[in-house]
């Protein structure tokens, strides 16, 4: 027996509300494309940067991320799993002076 919050019914009524200013900058930019007048296309854009204005969205990624590094064969002691630090465009997590190189 299904649950009352998983009929169809339940799922249409769920969707409408979860339109959200995702589908909402979907929908202007689509507008935007297509518009010829360009005081209208300025217009629908100026509503694209408000709807970001109230809430910034970003694609990536958070957390630290192992980063590939080539090492030369005479280069010594540099850690295995090298996190860099991208914010601050850092050699993050290793200290420079632990490394050498070798003859």
């Amino acid at each position: 027996m299904a649950s009352a919050c998983h009929t169809p019914a339940a799922r249409r009524s769920r969707s409408s509300r979860q339109q959200g200013p995702t589908r909402a900058l979907w929908k202007l930019w689509e507008q935007c494309q297509v518009e010829p007048d360009e005081a209208k296309r300025n217009a629908l854009f100026q509503q694209i940067l408000g709807i970001h204005k109230q809430a910034p969205y970003q694609i990536g990624v958070n957390g630290a991320k192992v980063q590939p590094v080539i090492v030369g064969n005479t280069f010594r002691n540099f850690p295995d799993g090298y996190i860099a630090d991208d914010t601050l465009r850092d050699i993050g997590l290793i200290n420079p002076a632990q490394c050498f190189f070798k003859k």
